[in-house]
């Protein structure tokens, strides 16, 4: 059985790998900080894994993607959308984006950074956007770069691995002979 020393120093290993998924590094993290009863770290890392599916509020501020409101136009294809409203273009080219990791890293999975990704709009918000377009009413979307949704993943990440470092520095290596084995 590992210590919890070493698998403390197992996930600063891993939140340094790129080829470990940010999923599997949570999954370890979730072990650490379970053994630890750390449950503010222990309650981040489920919303991570699962999603944030409660109120806006709780999404984290490197959740934030920033992108272009666009329309697909079946004679031009994509189009910006205009708005009159300069503060409500802006307002709807940001987004916060609570999808779990493992959904973020399948979007991810065989793009480039360079590619472009793009985000329904709730359903009223999505109505009342339509009604406002003139003549034709066209399905806006949020069209955002994949390389946003990658810092979210690099955000992750590095904040798994400053924790990981900080438990070091706490001592959790040095009294690991108290410290429960990891199964």
């Amino acid at each position: 059985m590992p210590s919890l020393d070493s698998i403390v120093l197992e996930l600063q290993r891993e939140a340094l790998d790129r080829k470990c998924s940010v999923s599997d590094l949570l999954r370890r993290a979730m072990v650490v900080a379970q053994k630890l009863k750390l449950t503010e770290f222990e309650k981040w890392i489920g919303n991570e894994l699962e999603g944030y599916n409660g109120a806006a509020s709780e999404v984290p501020a490197y959740r934030r993607v920033l992108g272009q409101v666009k329309v697909n136009n079946p004679y031009r294809g994509w189009m910006p959308m205009t708005f009159e409203d300069p503060e409500e273009a802006e307002l709807l080219s940001s987004r916060l984006c609570g999808q779990s990791v493992a959904e973020l890293e399948h979007l991810l999975s065989g793009k480039k950074t360079s590619s472009a990704l793009l985000m329904s709009f709730p359903p009223d918000l999505e109505r009342d956007l339509m009604k406002s377009m003139n003549p034709v009413a066209l399905k806006p979307f949020l069209q955002v770069s994949a390389s946003s949704v990658f810092g979210i993943l690099d955000a992750v990440r590095t904040s798994v691995l400053k924790w990981a470092l900080r438990l070091e520095t706490d001592g959790i290596l040095a009294a690991c002979g108290q410290c429960p084995a990891v199964t």
